[in-house]
């Protein structure tokens, strides 16, 4: 559950494979979520229930979001 006075984040990590960029911004009733994967790498995405592999590369996805 989100909510309340956070409505968004950013954090940059350097790995040994490049740079790692993720933040979110909750937006109305969603949560938009961008993620950056350096080259030869991928990343476990679990949100809101959701889970997805992201290849290197930009992900960007939004999701609906529980409020309770």
């Amino acid at each position: 559950m989100l909510g309340g006075a956070i409505d968004h984040a950013h954090v940059r990590h350097n790995s040994p494979y490049g740079v790692i960029d993720c933040a979110w911004q909750v937006q109305d009733d969603s949560l938009k979520v961008t993620l950056t994967v350096p080259h030869g790498a991928r990343a476990l995405v679990k949100v809101c229930g959701h889970e997805e592999w992201a290849e290197s590369g930009v992900y960007a996805r939004t999701y609906g979001m529980v409020t309770e």
